[in-house]
């Protein structure tokens, strides 16, 4: 028999330092410990443990593949019969995610058959899970019976934190066989036991609220899903953004804006579509369809300017983001992290704690321009003297393309400054120090370490470099804000 020793003080530190870095969503740093771990020669004990955690990860950063290798890898490390279960499901839920729902439903049927006794949550979760396949495959009855076993075991066991997502759930299957009540009653327990970010809840009601024709109240909860998305995009996926944005075209048609409402219903069916989605992308598809006839009917539910401004202001982000994506396929994922960390560190610094909203735009928006640069220039704008001015451009090029008037005056002068440097080094003003704005300077710090990271750059490797630009680049006062980020 083969016997290791055990694992070190150090990995067990970098471990529960791992699980800190995940609570608050610096996945990267987690990513770097997790790894630290499986190289380490005593910890044979835990990897399984420790690659199931990365294919989490992964998952939370939209990197199937990787999450899929990472699964499989704690699957064969497993020695604990039980632990393999949880993995495989893992396994399943990324099999569905790549649109791969037979393959996750024959492993998910596989492990309902197993004689081996296993904790109650898992019990809630491998029944929650099938359930959810079957929903999506719309055998919504056999759906409603694994859900309702589900649930039955979490509420005897008090397993609360997995109850907004059977809920909601059962939510959607209801409502898709039109027994409203029933749904109703079930989005109002996912929202006594979710958190305000539970954003799947609050689609699903909304897609209720337009069924029982209660157009002011779809409006409303659309525009508080639209609220939480708009914290972070980082902490949700693409299907639930597809969702959102279905359920806000709807909402523009219901007011009066065809154009608007065809721009979002289309953004959807290329997110489901790219999600694998099929089922979803034939309901917008049909949806679509329905609207390519003229209509001549008044606004049902008229908007106000500022409704209106919160509509515009998210389909330009997915334009933004789909034009980006042309140039790079990374680029969305890039756009998340850099925003992510903009966020976070605009947040622990008092002159711009307040204006969370700019960070997000910045992040977003600074790079809209790059659209309107020769791809060859982009990926090596130092070809020439002719491609670096060119290259340079894309700042006045990102202005001229947002022709928005709702864009906030410091993040216009943010996106001219986003590319300058703390010594005066950088283009296209050549500015220096505090005449710098403060959100430029931060995105600088979070652009380089969102590079960094994306492309595979360890954790700690991307903060040395920040660390050696201080005083040059970056500014120092950032430099050492965003790295005390990371201090837990």
């Amino acid at each position: 028999m083969l016997t290791h020793d055990p694992p070190c003080c150090s990995c067990k530190n970098r471990f529960n330092q791992a699980a800190r870095h995940v609570s608050l969503k610096f996945y990267h740093a987690a990513i770097e410990s997790y790894k630290a771990i499986l190289a380490c020669a005593n910890t044979h004990d835990m990897n399984d443990a420790v690659w199931d955690e990365l294919g989490k990860i992964f998952v939370q950063l939209g990197t199937v593949d990787h999450a899929r290798s990472a699964f499989i890898q704690a699957i064969e490390l497993s020695r604990d019969p039980v632990q393999r279960i949880r993995f495989q499901m893992h396994l399943a839920l990324i099999e569905r995610r790549n649109g791969k729902n037979q393959e996750a439903r024959l492993i998910l049927e596989s492990l309902l058959q197993t004689e081996i006794h296993i904790p109650f949550i898992l019990q809630a979760s491998l029944l929650g899970n099938y359930g959810m396949l079957l929903g999506e495959l719309g055998l919504l009855d056999e759906s409603l019976h694994f859900l309702n076993e589900s649930l039955q075991i979490a509420l005897a066991h008090q397993l609360d934190y997995i109850l907004p997502e059977i809920y909601t759930n059962r939510a959607m299957a209801h409502l898709e066989l039109n027994q409203f009540e029933k749904a109703s009653d079930d989005l109002a327990r996912a929202h006594q036991y979710g958190d305000y970010a539970y954003l799947p809840a609050y689609t699903v009601q909304t897609q209720l609220d337009f069924a029982l024709n209660q157009l002011d109240d779809a409006t409303k909860t659309a525009k508080r899903a639209l609220d939480v998305v708009w914290r972070s995009y980082l902490q949700f996926e693409r299907e639930e953004i597809a969702s959102l944005a279905q359920i806000l075209a709807i909402v523009a048609h219901h007011a009066g804006d065809p154009s608007l409402a065809l721009r979002l219903l289309q953004k959807a069916l290329v997110m489901f579509g790219r999600a694998r989605n099929w089922r979803a992308w034939q309901t917008a598809q049909t949806l679509q369809e329905s609207w390519s006839v003229p209509s001549h009917k008044r606004p049902t539910y008229p908007l106000t300017p500022e409704e209106w401004t919160k509509l515009e202001q998210f389909v330009i982000l997915l334009d933004v983001t789909d034009a980006l994506e042309l140039i790079e396929p990374n680029f969305a994922h890039l756009l998340d992290v850099r925003t992510f960390y903009t966020r976070a560190l605009a947040e622990v610094c008092p002159e711009t704690a307040a204006d969370e909203t700019s960070a997000v735009f910045l992040s977003r928006l600074a790079d809209y321009g790059l659209t309107m640069v020769e791809p060859e220039i982009i990926k090596n704008p130092h070809r020439s003297m002719d491609a670096w001015k060119r290259y340079q451009q894309h700042p006045f090029f990102t202005l001229e393309m947002l022709t928005v008037e709702w864009l906030p005056g410091n993040v216009y002068t943010a996106i001219f400054h986003h590319h300058e440097a703390y010594d005066g080094t950088g283009f296209p003003f050549h500015l220096a120090g505090d005449e710098i704005t403060p959100l430029a300077r931060m995105v600088a710090i979070t652009d380089t370490y969102a590079q960094s990271v994306t492309r595979g750059v360890a954790h700690s490797a991307a903060l040395q470099e920040i660390r050696q630009l201080s005083g040059t680049r970056f500014d120092p006062r950032y430099v050492a804000s965003f790295c005390e980020l990371f201090q837990i």
